[in-house]
């Protein structure tokens, strides 16, 4: 589990695949070139390795994650 602030921050060639389940929060997250997406409580979704794009963090997000290299 892990718990975040709000703030913004970039990222570039993550380098494992992340599958992640919002417990509380909010976050923006941007793929690069495509349009942000609104993450909240109760979203699933996956980070694939390599993804580059920018987090911001909303509301103090919690999450449970799994991370795949």
């Amino acid at each position: 589990v892990w718990e975040c602030t709000p703030g913004g921050w970039n990222t570039v060639n993550r380098p494992a695949s992340e599958a992640m389940l919002f417990l509380s929060g909010c976050a923006r997250l941007t793929t690069v070139g495509e349009p942000p997406v609104i993450i909240k409580a109760g979203d699933c979704f996956v980070l694939p390795k390599g993804w580059n794009g920018r987090w911001v963090v909303l509301e103090t997000v919690r999450k449970f994650f799994v991370e795949v290299p």
